[in-house]
């Protein structure tokens, strides 16, 4: 990115369960971005007009959303990657809660993310920080130390292979 949070070439990749993506781009020419798709073994390149407003991350909009009060509403143009789209998400401060996060009580704003259609739950606390998240996937993630994610996933039955789910997911997803 540039200094000025201009897109100049992006990455990302899911796997697991026998299924693999990868798909990457660098800007070539304006707004002519070079992006190389490799989908379980079977790779092409395509030539991509990304428009330049898309935000993928401004300390702006983190400010913005650490401020936000209960009613108000902001809309930020993105860009995704998987469906290689421009895309808007809308963001609404819907209340205030306190939470017990790693056994500190916090003082939260709980914002509503539309995105494609699909609703996500933000708690955010006063430094800015995302405390906890509800997905429309039934995920719940919260924030903890390090020690508390590995003595978690130490003490599960194994469960499900993440990547597996959220590839099969994406996959069925209307984008």
């Amino acid at each position: 990115m540039t200094r000025r949070y201009r897109l100049q070439n992006f990455s990302c990749s899911l796997g697991g369960g026998g299924y693999s993506a990868k798909v990457s781009g660098e800007r070539n020419n304006g707004r002519i971005f070079d992006v190389k798709i490799n989908l379980g073994g079977n790779p092409y390149k395509l030539a991509l007009d990304v428009p330049d407003d898309p935000i993928l991350y401004s300390p702006m909009t983190a400010m913005t959303m650490k401020r936000m009060k209960v009613g108000q509403e902001i809309m930020v143009p993105t860009y995704d990657p998987i469906t290689m789209k421009k895309t808007d998400v809308t963001m609404k401060a819907i209340r205030q809660e306190s939470l017990t996060v790693s056994g500190e009580k916090c003082e939260t704003t709980v914002l509503s993310t539309n995105y494609h259609g699909k609703q996500f739950l933000t708690w955010i606390d006063s430094n800015g920080s995302v405390v906890k998240q509800e997905t429309p996937l039934g995920w719940t993630m919260e924030k903890c130390s390090a020690k508390e994610a590995f003595a978690a996933f130490r003490d599960s039955d194994g469960g499900e292979d993440v990547l597996s789910t959220v590839a099969g997911l994406l996959m069925s997803w209307q984008v």
